[in-house]
């Protein structure tokens, strides 16, 4: 099921039980990773990789062991909660190994979580997550930042006490720089403020 701009912000807060998978590609590397990061932590909780319930494969690991995917996704924990598997950088080259893990994904399976890079329309990648009721397909655009993404940044770095006038600087500083460019000089002020 492909979600659009407005669903992805709620979708990413609170996932829906039952996910076989969720694929979250774009162009920007960063904004891809922070949605990813979003998602873990509203699926596992934040302390998923201390209680090893977060796995991940890259896609040249995929390549080398396909069955790596599906032993994954049906592996046990030691302990107890919602479990992930996370394939990170995949293209078409792994498609036939992500479709036949999704398609023997059961109930209780480990969710499989996968970014990528830009995809066109045709992609199978792209095609098998917008096209089955359990798996979920994030596109994440190169649009401006909005106010509340900006307000969110400036919360988690610490800054405080910031003017309406700072704050109006901000939004124009975040939309001429890409959203890790932004942080990092957000976090920068939080330091020297």
């Amino acid at each position: 099921m492909k979600l659009n701009s407005r669903d992805v912000v709620s979708f990413l807060n609170s996932p829906p039980k039952g996910v076989a998978g969720v694929l979250i590609y774009g162009n920007e590397p960063m904004r891809v990773s922070d949605k990813r990061h979003e998602l873990i932590k509203s699926l596992l909780g934040s302390n998923a990789e201390e209680e090893m319930r977060l796995a991940r494969i890259s896609r040249e690991s995929l390549k080398k062991a396909p069955a790596q995917a599906i032993d994954l996704c049906k592996a046990q924990g030691f302990f107890p909660g919602a479990r992930a598997l996370l394939i990170e950088e995949a293209n078409e080259t792994i498609s036939d190994i992500i479709i036949e893990a999704i398609d023997t994904w059961k109930d209780g399976d480990a969710t499989i979580i996968v970014t990528a890079g830009s995809l066109k329309p045709s992609s199978s990648l792209r095609k098998l997550f917008e096209q089955k009721n359990n798996t979920y397909s994030v596109p994440i655009y190169d649009n401006p930042m909005t106010k509340s993404e900006v307000e969110k940044i400036i919360s988690k770095s610490g800054l405080q006490n910031v003017t309406q006038d700072g704050f109006s600087q901000l939004l124009l500083i975040a939309s001429q720089l890409q959203p890790g460019d932004f942080k990092q000089t957000v976090d920068k002020l939080a330091l020297y403020k």
